[in-house]
């Protein structure tokens, strides 16, 4: 199995056991739906990312909440939780890369 393959089945099944004594801790739902992201299962991804942005608006999750909004094709979405997170944090580097990267 490549090594890319072990390292993601690792962090589901730890981040599968945060899940069940965390479920609504919003690191744990970032960091999962990142993982579900690198999956490819965007709906999924959305939907974790969405729960943990709305408890804790942090940049690193708002730039992960944003570009899989991006890649599922709701582009105004993500250009909405990408503004508001740069409104919070004017200045932090993976917002304004993000924002770089989709062109805006």
């Amino acid at each position: 199995m490549p090594t890319a393959l072990i390292v993601i089945s690792e962090a589901n099944t730890y981040l599968e056991q945060a899940m069940a004594k965390e479920p609504n801790n919003p690191v744990v739902l970032d960091s999962m739906g990142w993982l579900r992201f690198k999956q490819g299962r965007l709906n999924e991804a959305a939907e974790l990312l969405k729960r943990a942005f709305a408890q804790l608006p942090d940049p690193e999750i708002a730039a992960h909440y944003a570009e899989v909004l991006w890649q599922k094709g709701d582009k105004k979405q993500a250009i909405s939780v990408l503004n508001a997170a740069i409104l919070l944090e004017p200045d932090d580097e993976n917002l304004l890369a993000l924002r770089q990267k989709m062109g805006l």
